[in-house]
């Protein structure tokens, strides 16, 4: 019997009142992810996903290298399919919502959550891991 290795709701960010990164979380046992954005009140801000192949968790506050190897990557909104760019991120202006994105994760070891250009209330964001 084949078993699909499941990661369930597991809170990167809880209740961001202010710009904030998630901390690297580990995600090597999935071939899926799906972030989840959940807000309270009204709100605006601009949330990127990081990732990295390196064995060790990277240093997300240093710049990328050799030693260091990160990047920002795209992911698809599951609402309607559209693909998210990584160099703009999602851009949220919105009143009490629950989003969720796929982020394509096969190899990827870390996955990492940096919310910018915040304005206002909370923003909890949830990862959801799958493999088949």
């Amino acid at each position: 019997m084949n078993t699909r290795k499941r990661l369930d709701s597991t809170k990167i960010i809880d209740a961001a009142s202010e710009a904030t990164e998630s901390l690297a979380y580990p995600i090597s046992d999935y071939e899926n992810m799906m972030l989840t954005i959940a807000t309270a009140n009204n709100w605006e801000c601009t949330i990127k996903v990081v990732w990295s192949f390196q064995f060790d968790k990277p240093d997300f506050s240093q710049s990328a290298d050799v030693d260091n190897q990160w990047s920002y990557i795209s992911i698809r909104d599951l609402e309607d399919w559209t693909n998210i760019d990584w160099t703009t991120g999602i851009t949220l202006n919105w009143t009490d919502v629950v989003n969720s994105y796929l982020v394509n994760t096969p190899g990827l070891r870390w996955i990492w959550v940096i919310i910018s250009s915040y304005t206002a209330w909370d923003i909890t964001v949830t990862l959801n891991g799958f493999s088949s």
